[in-house]
């Protein structure tokens, strides 16, 4: 769905996307065109909120599976929500209206005190929270203490603009959705080709190849020496009576966080500050 302020560009949702650590619910305020809620991987349990009824009936005639659509306030919802630590909150509020080139765009505007209220709130969310916008003054001075990415971004006028992303967390290698790995489409088109052909030959091996493979990668996120007594990371497997009898299955679950270049973003310090 087309909205203004979407993050359907090209370049945009992947960037996004690539900032996003495990989880298991994803929260997403302010939803309008959900660019990000429609690309990224489906979480365990997904809720987006909008206070524009019209919006809301539109993403509830999709139907998407394991998503609850909520008509209503973003602050009021959050303030009264659990949270366990599981989730990951994206934010894309209206635009600081001293940062437009335009005027009023939505049926539901932010003022100032609304984002201040909302910001203020967004600080004590104990969980991942993730905040795009336009800086200005006032992120400036609440997120202080939070990462900033900027990246370039085209407006509807057709020109260019930097716009930013803040998180309450250090980004790592761990991701939710590994699809859009890369900085830019020519290496995220190398790295999805390099999937498919490890794919291809991980499929043409034997499954005991390729659980042994998989072994040794759970043992490198681990960053486990390569010691025979430590044992597999995989419970044992019951042993065949038969040719024909095979033992379960376990799923595979890696582990370990890695430095920002894993994540395809560029990092340097100045003044004390990290800059991308």
């Amino acid at each position: 769905m087309r909205y203004p302020g979407g993050k359907g560009q090209a370049g945009v949702y992947q960037l996004i996307i690539n900032m996003m650590p495990p989880h298991e619910v994803y929260i997403e305020t302010h939803l309008g065109g959900g660019n990000i809620l429609e690309r990224k991987k489906p979480a365990a349990s997904s809720i987006g909120i909008d206070a524009d009824e019209a919006v809301c009936a539109i993403w509830r005639a999709r139907a998407m599976t394991s998503t609850t659509i909520v008509h209503g306030d973003a602050a009021a919802f959050l303030r009264g929500y659990t949270f366990t630590g599981r989730e990951l909150v994206y934010c894309d509020p209206p635009y600081v209206m001293s940062t437009r080139k335009s005027g009023p765009r939505y049926r539901h505007e932010y003022s100032d005190s609304d984002h201040r209220d909302l910001v203020s709130l967004l600080l004590t969310i104990g969980s991942r929270v993730m905040l795009s916008g336009y800086r200005c003054p006032l992120y400036d001075k609440l997120l202080a203490g939070w990462q900033r990415v900027d990246f370039p971004v085209m407006t509807r006028g057709h020109s260019w603009a930097i716009e930013s992303l803040w998180l309450n967390f250090e980004p790592g290698a761990r991701l939710h959705d590994f699809r859009y790995l890369g900085v830019d489409f020519r290496q995220r088109e190398r790295l999805k080709r390099k999937r498919l052909r490890w794919r291809a030959r991980l499929e043409s091996l034997p499954e005991s190849e390729r659980l042994m493979l998989l072994d040794e990668l759970v043992r490198i996120a681990r960053n486990d020496d390569d010691v025979p007594d430590r044992g597999s990371p995989f419970p044992p497997a019951p042993l065949a009576v038969s040719g024909d009898a095979a033992g379960e299955r376990y799923p595979i679950v890696a582990s370990g966080d890695g430095p920002w270049a894993a994540a395809g973003i560029a990092e340097s310090v100045e003044g004390g500050r990290k800059c991308f």
